[in-house]
């Protein structure tokens, strides 16, 4: 079962076996420790799992943390396709400045955080151009912000794209920034490494264990605004000299780490391992 509340709980309801739960993130980060109840049926799915897959280390603690036997959970991040983000095709506008986000308008994903540093910045950066990828309930609000903090006009709310114009649009950007107050892995920060883009993300684990600050990205606190903009004013002055670098940087991670294909092979391969010791 994909997602260890929900699926993962009517999948061991079923009293299949083998079983196997893959948890995304908020499902072992936040709902265990909302609910009393999601916390105890979760501790059910799991003690009925044979395999346990989590995309990051802290993951994995939180579902040991649950009273689960380490030796059947391990680590495997999704990855991405290097056929579709890779920096290949990369073409940056010299008239603009372009941050993207390809998050999501949730709570979670803090995107007035965001919005508070760009306000920052403007007089900065004229010729700065923010790209917001994705959808959610909070769009009106967003949208109303933007008009209050006066970036309306240098704001585009995008909508959901297809993988392949995702990869376009971060193949056209500077920055990427995350300032997500949780995450399981943030395959979006992945994405952004592959095709070269300058990452700029919160310090939360799940950036944490991709970036190290002021290597290959730099890392900000949540609600941290006037850090955001002082990171955001650096990389545009001095863009050229850090995004070679991390760049270089991201793409031996992303090869070593977080390739799609080769994740899931290992996954397949302990599936079949299962599936001869049923």
């Amino acid at each position: 079962s994909l997602y260890a509340t929900s699926y993962g709980i009517t999948g061991a309801l079923c009293f299949y076996n083998p079983y196997v739960i893959t948890a995304l993130g908020s499902d072992v980060l936040i709902s265990p420790n909302n609910s009393r109840i999601y916390r105890l049926l979760l501790k059910f799915a799991f003690s009925r799992a044979n395999w346990i897959t989590a995309m990051a280390e802290h993951m994995k603690t939180a579902i040991i943390h649950l009273g689960v036997d380490s030796k059947k959970i391990s680590t495997v991040p999704f990855g991405i396709d290097p056929n579709l983000f890779n920096d290949s095709e990369r073409l940056l506008n010299s008239t603009k400045f372009v941050i993207t986000s390809t998050r999501n308008f949730e709570d979670v994903y803090n995107i007035p955080h965001l919005l508070k540093a760009i306000a920052k910045v403007r007089s900065t950066i004229p010729n700065l151009n923010l790209n917001l990828i994705g959808a959610g309930s909070k769009q009106h609000e967003l949208e109303k912000l933007c008009k209050e903090l006066l970036i309306d006009d240098c704001t585009f709310f995008i909508g959901k794209l297809p993988q392949i114009q995702i990869a376009k649009e971060l193949n056209q950007s500077h920055v990427f920034i995350s300032v997500s107050k949780s995450d399981g892995n943030n395959i979006s920060l992945n994405e952004a490494m592959a095709c070269g883009v300058f990452p700029i993300v919160t310090r939360i684990p799940a950036n944490t264990q991709w970036i190290e600050d002021g290597e290959n990205g730099f890392l900000v606190e949540i609600d941290d605004v006037e850090s955001l903009a002082n990171r955001i004013k650096e990389i545009y002055l001095n863009f050229p000299k850090l995004q070679n670098r991390a760049s270089s940087l991201n793409k031996n991670i992303i090869e070593k780490r977080a390739i799609w294909s080769v994740n899931m092979k290992s996954v397949e391969n302990k599936y079949f391992e299962l599936i001869r010791n049923k």
